[in-house]
């Protein structure tokens, strides 16, 4: 097989977040899944580096948004979309776009592939999303388009656009399949002129794939986007970390360039390294951060003061600190959880 007609795809095995991943053709997998119907847990991997369709997650809280109209967000979003290609002189056929939907009572969720654009990758899919955002923080009648994250967030700042989607080699949920442990299923709402099946087959995943971009496809080309963009490695540095130390690290610079991403769009850093430090007499370890400065407290990264995690094996938790004495007062986030599976390995202090 050429590499263009392999995919990766991961099967969520547990709420932990714990995945099994397959390699298949995208016509093998495609047809698997038009067998088994409705109800599995695959999420198709958008590889770095590989080409990739245009692609959005939309997403909200609606118990910290009451009042938002899903009706009205989708259209300002359409609207958005179809006025920034058209001020920027980029050719865009609406009916190439595809709107998939897994929305609860308590959450707004949708999925737009746009087969109108593909990238070299999902990089500078990104960088043209951040632009997209740009442009709608420019003109106030795109405010439906700028949520609250948080009950207790006092402004809406932030973009129904999750910007965090464009990281390496990404999971992005399939049609017909659910999270593990999860209800809703992720359904066909609006196929455009691409998909017509009101029952997903074999065909129909096959053209709602968005790392599935045929051999020959021209590649979105604009001055918006620069032609070489592509991600930069991650690095991990400790003095004496173990390959299941490396694991869990990779998954604290992903985790923490995510938040980043979502809370201050997409933009160009140095690589994220994460050092595991000293260990305390509990059990439990400090991880430091370098490149990456962004504070759960500040609600944004800090100009100068570093941050710091601590890690509870025990527990399987993690908080997040820094050392900002005036603003932050030196106060530690909330713990929130860790895989247990990557916490399994010895740490030498």
């Amino acid at each position: 097989y050429e590499e263009s007609q392999l995919g990766l795809f991961a099967e969520e095995t547990s709420r932990e977040g714990q995945r099994r991943y397959h390699v298949n053709t995208f016509a093998g997998f495609a047809a698997k899944l038009g067998r088994q119907g409705p109800g599995g847990h695959f999420n198709e991997v958008i590889l770095e580096n590989r080409p990739c369709w245009l692609y959005f997650d939309l997403d909200f809280s609606k118990v910290a948004n009451p009042q938002l109209d899903k009706v009205a967000v989708l259209e300002q979003f359409r609207t958005l979309l179809r006025n920034f290609c058209f001020d920027k002189s980029m050719p865009f056929n609406e009916s190439l776009a595809i709107y998939l939907d897994s929305s609860t009572d308590m959450k707004f969720s949708w999925h737009v592939i746009v087969k109108a654009f593909a990238f070299k990758n999902n990089a500078q899919a990104g960088q043209f999303v951040a632009k997209l955002l740009d442009y709608a923080r420019q003109d106030h009648k795109f405010h439906l388009l700028f949520v609250r994250g948080d009950v207790d967030d006092a402004d809406a700042t932030v973009p129904v656009v999750d910007t965090a989607v464009y990281s390496r080699n990404r999971c992005f949920r399939v049609i017909s399949q659910t999270k593990f442990g999860k209800a809703a299923a992720l359904k066909l709402q609006d196929g455009g002129s691409i998909v017509h099946s009101e029952t997903p087959t074999g065909v129909d995943v096959l053209l709602t794939l968005a790392s599935l971009v045929p051999t020959g496809t021209p590649m979105f080309e604009h001055t918006i986007i620069s032609a070489h963009l592509r991600h930069r490695p991650g690095g991990v540095c400790s003095s004496s970390v173990s390959p299941g130390g490396k694991r869990f690290l990779d998954w604290l610079i992903d985790d923490w360039d995510n938040l980043r991403s979502r809370r201050e769009g997409v933009q160009q850093h140095p690589p994220t390294k994460m050092h595991i430090g000293i260990s305390c007499e509990d059990g439990c370890f400090f991880v430091r951060s370098d490149n990456n400065k962004f504070c759960c407290q500040k609600g944004r990264s800090h100009k100068s003061n570093g941050i710091f995690f601590k890690v509870n094996p025990e527990k399987c938790t993690i908080c997040q600190g820094c050392y900002d004495s005036q603003d932050c007062r030196h106060c530690m986030s909330k713990p929130w959880t860790v895989p247990s599976d990557l916490l399994r390995f010895r740490h030498a202090s």
